[in-house]
């Protein structure tokens, strides 16, 4: 009778310990994109992108570079419930749909960010819009990013949410070296 109880706890705890080794990794998928849009705003930031400013002579002209961020996307996919309870979403390689949205200086296109793999959560990029707007805000404040993720792995309805981001200062794009997160597992 012992022996059964033991393997019944046994059991119990490989099973906890294998369901959070399951959602842990699954968390892994969110940061590891979370990290690349991040990096794919920077390098379209520092991308040097020259524009006709005016015409000086026929046939000559001048140049002034532009640096700007990407404008925001949209979140793909666009709905919570394609990614809840752990379904895999295969996003669509289509023109104009889901990361082939936007253009040169909008959202995922301007970022040139793709994903072609199935994921569990659904992703938005967006240029000073939401979770910081209360910290990063009125005239004179720089420009900056937030890359979010947002799942609902086990169907509770209580999302995961996590988000990182970046600014613009002296010209250059500082990217937090935390990642913000809510409910990670859930």
């Amino acid at each position: 009778m012992l022996v059964i109880a033991m393997v019944g706890i046994i059991a119990a705890l490989a099973i906890y310990g294998v369901s959070r080794q399951v959602a842990s990794s699954r968390t892994s998928e969110s940061k590891d994109k979370i990290r690349l849009i991040c990096e794919a705003a920077v390098k379209t930031y520092v991308q040097d992108r020259t524009r006709d400013v005016n015409v000086l002579l026929p046939g000559a002209f001048s140049q002034m570079k532009n640096r700007v961020l990407c404008g925001s996307s949209g979140w793909v996919p666009d709905d919570l419930a394609k990614v809840k309870g752990g379904r895999n979403y295969q996003p669509n390689s289509a023109e104009g749909q889901d990361f082939h949205t936007g253009d040169w200086l909008n959202g995922w296109r301007c970022l040139h960010f793709d994903i072609t793999d199935p994921i569990h959560y659904r992703y938005n990029y967006s240029l000073n819009d939401g979770d910081w707007s209360g910290t990063i805000s009125g005239a004179g404040a720089p420009a900056w990013f937030v890359a979010r993720a947002e799942g609902d792995l086990n169907g509770n309805g209580v999302p995961s949410r996590f988000l990182r981001g970046g600014v613009v200062e002296n010209d250059e794009v500082r990217v937090t070296s935390a990642l913000w997160f809510e409910n990670e597992t859930d």
